[in-house]
């Protein structure tokens, strides 16, 4: 009794930091508008599934912007969807948007990908769209930029920017470990008026070791014998 309560013990032992690090999601949202303070928001997160959540609202400043987000987040993590923004000035207006994933840590190295695209720039004035940026996306881990993407001018017709991608296939770049938190900003100038939309994606994962594998595994064969000896 007392070798299939140990086996047992051993067997949550090692699956539970996997639960721990799936329920420890956190998010932020900051937007700003020229040399202003950015905005910061902590909006509600909805569980889907264990350690998989969603997020989709909209905030609006009259006569600066609209911002509409629609995210994916996992614990492990990922943080992945798209930004909508809708400048409602009459003047070229910059902006800086940003979502920050809080996380369990992950011990170095980990790896690494993401992509950005296929970004839609929508001309809503009738006298043409520019979207400028230099660069557009960052991937950030603990606050500090991992990979950036993105140098560009576009316009003044309406059009679609096609997806690009780095760490491929993903997740395959070697990277930092993770303290705190992963997430991705953008920075763009937008003409008056007009409209952008960017699907993004950021993963990072542990690199996988052979004796964690096999601890792993061990965990989960014992907890078929014990289910099997009751």
């Amino acid at each position: 009794m007392w070798s299939r309560l140990r086996l047992g013990c051993l067997s949550l032992a090692l699956l539970l930091p996997l639960a721990s690090a799936a329920s420890a999601a956190t998010l932020g949202i900051d937007v700003g508008v020229g040399a202003g303070t950015p905005i910061h928001i902590t909006p509600d997160l909805v569980e889907i599934s264990p350690g998989i959540f969603t997020s989709s609202d909209s905030l609006t400043v009259t006569g600066s912007f609209e911002l509409t987000w629609d995210l994916h987040l996992e614990g492990d993590p990922l943080i992945s969807g798209s930004f909508t923004l809708h400048n409602l000035s009459p003047s070229t207006q910059p902006f800086t948007v940003g979502a920050t994933l809080g996380v369990l840590a992950l011990p170095a190295p980990t790896l690494m990908g993401g992509s950005v695209g296929n970004v839609i720039y929508t001309d809503l004035s009738d006298d043409g769209v520019t979207l400028s940026a230099a660069p557009f996306y960052e991937a950030r881990i603990d606050g500090s930029t991992v990979q950036s993407l993105g140098s560009f001018v576009l316009g003044p017709a309406s059009g679609v920017r096609p997806i690009e991608s780095w760490g491929v296939p993903i997740p395959s770049a070697l990277g930092p470990g993770v303290t705190s938190s992963i997430g991705v900003a953008f920075a763009f100038s937008l003409t008056g008026l007009d409209k952008v939309e960017t699907p993004f994606a950021f993963e990072v994962v542990p690199v996988p070791e052979p004796a964690s594998g096999a601890l792993l595994a061990l965990g989960l064969v014992g907890l078929q014998i014990t289910r099997r000896r009751r």
